[in-house]
């Protein structure tokens, strides 16, 4: 078996350390089921998951339907450790709609 070249190597380590770290980079994206209430968790702000959950139960109260779920609009990572690790990705998968509002 031929051998790798090391700046192969090295490449292929920062690939695998990129996709690992993207969850920590980007956060994750949530919307109301009804799609007009979106947020996400941003570790660089240190907005939490926590501080999601809790503006949602806000703008579910706000709007008086407590039917209203809390979906996820980020598409789990590639890497499964963190799904076992953070309860933001306990929450149920949608596709976005397109035409929820961060500023409600």
């Amino acid at each position: 078996m031929k051998k790798l070249a090391l700046p192969a190597v090295i490449l292929l380590a920062i690939l695998v350390g990129a996709v690992c770290l993207a969850e920590q980079i980007f956060g994750v994206n949530f919307e109301s089921s009804d799609g007009l209430w979106c947020d996400s968790t941003c570790p660089f702000k240190a907005r939490g998951f926590s501080i999601v959950l809790a503006d949602f139960e806000k703008y579910r109260s706000k709007v008086h339907d407590p039917g209203l779920a809390l979906v996820r609009t980020t598409r789990p990572p590639l890497h499964f450790f963190s799904l076992t690790r953070k309860p933001e990705w306990c929450v149920p998968y949608a596709k976005p709609s397109g035409h929820a509002n961060p500023f409600l």
